[in-house]
């Protein structure tokens, strides 16, 4: 229960009138106003979560100068992008954007009562602004991510038709523009366009490039898991596995890979950097040393100079390349898998021919991770331990690349992360690649998710997936600064274990508020899911994949 009190003010400085209009509302004969925000103020990490209806606290301090004046202003700029069909780069110079005081980053918001719907539009603004200006198009995007970390409680305020930009108008814009610049290497759009209808969970997307108009074998909704025949959905696909091991280390996991998913693939490759027998299982083992120039795999706790996991990644999609130009039978699809990777090639099969896509197109498709779109390399790249999927042209573009002497080699663990194609010592190859595949143009595929929001490619264990206290499962609660603050970790750690739930999440959902926004499943893992990681040993696989 809290305790009335009139002591001093712990930031009685910087305690301005929207604050006090906020502790005024709420205050009680229990814990009056001076209460109230000494409260707030003594455990910042819990302000929010503290109030019973925070969707009613967004508007609170919008009374208060300057937001009237920022809300009329709100509504101008959008009278002027639809009424007057003004271009995103133009809109600045006509409403003077120039005097607004915009962050060249995520928005931090100094009050977390402070009339968030306004620091909502205000984000908007300042994503104009710097569209306005050239060579500032990152600020503008960092500010629109600003944006959306307010959409979800917004979306519930009682006052967001007093306000110019409805949440769906804005959450479908900022859905359009990552799918082009992130995904498909694009700029950003002439125009802001409105809203196509109300927030809704299950939604119509864009077709990809590399999906074709004409369906063949059309999917039955009672398709099962079992892995596809000659007659059956998907069999059109030819899926080549490309598993990174460290031999002899990882011989159990190489059994776990060759008793569970390796006889679903149409062809299985292990490939190392050392001595090892020439096949495992049935199964070649292909030593990247003999023909390739690449340093030893490393041994446990070596330092990040010792590590070869990038030249690893770019050699395997190399040798299936040049594979291809030898061979009778070329793979449509072509995954490079970590060890510890449980995947499943017939849903991938499965959504190959949802969406009929094209082998002969570049495409690239995974576990999207957003963490580096606004630091270096600046890209989006897919995670390399759910299993990273190229298509027969994107493989044959790579191939060609390295082949030809067009990718920088470094000795210095520190190039790989400059945007360019550099092939150079060090363990984060997800990462490169993700800047190769923008440099050469492929696109990465959104239907890593579902119309749902749903993981298809789920990057933590299966258990984290179901009800429970570690379930996966994105923020509710509004932020006191910005989403885009790792929670703190001091006391977040579950007993006996390293995980801990606050800091997943927040690292699953990192820049994906326009995926859950209206969806509200009772799991975030799709009903036909690709892959999963990690798991550790053979009885963990064998467990996960009961039934292959």
């Amino acid at each position: 229960m809290e305790v009335n009190t009139s002591e001093k003010l712990i930031d009685a400085p910087n305690t301005d009138a929207s604050l006090w209009h906020w502790a005024n509302m709420t205050a009680t004969l229990a814990c009056d106003a001076i209460c109230r925000i000494n409260n707030g103020f003594r455990d910042r990490g819990t302000w929010w979560q503290a109030l019973e209806n925070a969707a009613e606290q967004v508007c609170w301090g919008c009374d208060q100068e300057p937001w009237p004046n920022e809300r009329d202003y709100g509504h101008q700029i959008w009278q002027a992008i639809h009424q007057a069909s003004l271009p995103i780069r133009t809109v600045a110079a006509r409403a003077n954007l120039w005097s607004v005081p915009c962050p060249k980053g995520i928005q931090r918001r100094d009050r977390g009562t402070r009339c968030l719907i306004g620091h909502f539009v205000y984000g908007i603004m300042c994503f104009f602004k710097w569209m306005g200006e050239a060579g500032q198009e990152n600020f503008a995007l960092t500010n629109l991510e600003s944006v959306m970390d307010l959409a979800p409680i917004v979306a519930k305020a009682p006052c967001k038709d007093e306000w110019a930009f409805p949440v769906a108008e804005v959450s479908e814009n900022y859905e359009r523009i990552l799918t082009l610049v992130w995904h498909r290497h694009m700029p950003v759009p002439t125009h802001w366009l409105p809203a196509s209808g109300p927030l809704q969970c299950k939604r119509q997307r864009l077709r990809e490039p590399q999906e074709r108009r004409k369906r063949q074998n059309p999917v039955s909704p009672r398709e099962t898991l079992k892995v596809s025949k000659p007659s059956e959905p998907g069999a059109q696909y030819n899926v080549q596995c490309l598993v990174l091991v460290v031999y002899p280390q990882e011989v159990e996991r190489m059994s776990m890979v060759s008793d569970t998913y390796a006889k679903h693939c149409d062809s299985l490759l292990f490939f190392t950097a050392g001595p090892a027998p020439s096949h495992f299982r049935g199964y070649p083992v292909v030593n990247l040393q003999n023909g390739f120039d690449i340093g030893p795999d490393s041994q446990a706790n070596s330092n990040v100079s010792d590590q070869n996991t990038i030249f690893k990644t770019f050699l395997a999609f190399n040798f299936a390349g040049l594979a291809m130009q030898r061979s009778s039978s070329i793979p449509d699809v072509i995954c490079r898998l970590d060890s510890d990777t449980l995947f499943l090639p017939s849903n991938l099969r499965r959504i190959l021919s949802c969406r009929n896509f094209s082998a002969s197109d570049l495409w690239a498709i995974g576990r999207e991770n957003y963490a580096h779109k606004h630091e270096q390399p600046g890209r989006v790249f897919l995670n390399g331990g759910t299993g990273i999927c190229l298509s027969r042209e994107a493989v044959k573009l790579l191939s060609l690349e390295i082949q030809t002497g067009r990718f920088a080699k470094s000795s210095s663990t520190n190039d790989w992360n400059t945007g360019d194609c550099v092939v150079a010592p060090g363990h984060w190859d997800d990462v490169a690649l993700g800047a190769c595949l923008s440099k050469l143009g492929v696109p990465i595929s959104r239907w890593g998710t579902d119309c749902e929001g749903r993981s298809l490619f789920w990057p933590d264990e299966l258990q984290y997936a179901f009800s429970g206290p570690d379930q996966i499962w994105p923020r509710r609660w509004p932020p006191k600064g910005s989403y885009f603050q790792p929670p703190s970790t001091e006391r977040s750690t579950k007993p006996r274990t390293n995980r801990q739930p606050d800091v997943a999440n927040y690292h699953f959902w990192l820049y994906r508020v326009w995926q859950y926004l209206s969806c509200h499943p009772k799991l975030w893992l799709a009903d036909y899911p690709v892959s999963f990681h990690p798991y550790r040993n053979r009885s963990q696989g064998r467990r996960c994949c009961r039934g292959c």
